[in-house]
């Protein structure tokens, strides 16, 4: 995973990623799987919890010439922001983050440069 997603967000010390699946199609690999961790520290202006948290997530990434030259993933942002009481979930009506506060891109697009 890359530059903005959880694992470097929320500064976790026992981050874990699982890969449950990974397809190669020609120059593209896909891959499914999920990250574990404790929010230890601000995570899209979400003070530190100390709850465990798992997010899954898909990538697509593209190689060119035997180099990554495009990389697109897709997050449970939602699920991540539920876990940590940003979001009601299903089982509450409750809403702990102030309007404004949460700062979140479910998605993202990569371009590398050969």
């Amino acid at each position: 995973m890359g530059g903005d997603e959880p694992d470097d967000l929320c500064r976790c010390p026992d981050g874990k990623h699982t890969f449950d699946e990974t397809l190669e199609i020609g120059d593209r690999v896909a891959y499914r799987g999920s990250f574990s961790s404790t929010h230890t520290g601000d995570l899209m202006g979400i003070p530190p919890t100390g709850k465990k948290i798992t997010i899954t997530f898909i990538n697509i990434d593209r190689f060119a010439d035997g180099k990554l030259v495009e990389h697109r993933s897709e997050a449970d942002m939602l699920g991540l922001m539920q876990q940590l009481g940003a979001f009601p979930s299903q089982n509450t009506q409750e809403h702990v983050a102030r309007p404004g506060t949460i700062r979140a891109r479910a998605s993202f697009r990569t371009q590398l440069s050969p």
